[in-house]
């Protein structure tokens, strides 16, 4: 079976290590990006099977980098993670294409 490759987004180190550490050991290719913005450059269509994303983040934000990949690929699955959100904002996630809005702390089982 090919490994899943993931880009995790996510700005704060020790979550991002965290995650990217859980994610390895379950056999998940894990590309990490610290900003939107690094997201948003390493990105390439067809290159991850799954994005996983922080929305609030200082620059680009999770909402603008989900913008920003549905435009060049619309079918990646794209899931925005929080440890504050509010419903309107949910809405508007999957109104722009995420399959899915999660809160932090993420339990991947």
């Amino acid at each position: 079976m090919a490994e899943i490759r993931v880009l995790y987004i996510e700005d704060i180190a020790d979550q991002r290590e965290e995650m990217a550490g859980q994610l390895a050991s379950r056999d998940f290719a894990v590309t990490v990006a610290e900003s939107g913005e690094s997201g948003v450059a390493v990105f390439q269509p067809g290159a991850f099977d799954l994005i996983l994303c922080d929305l609030n983040m200082p620059g680009m934000d999770g909402l603008a980098v989900l913008k920003e990949i549905r435009e060049h690929c619309p079918m990646t699955p794209f899931i925005l993670l929080t440890a504050h959100a509010t419903l309107a904002k949910a809405i508007e996630a999957v109104k722009l294409g995420a399959q899915d809005f999660v809160y932090k702390p993420v339990d991947l089982d």
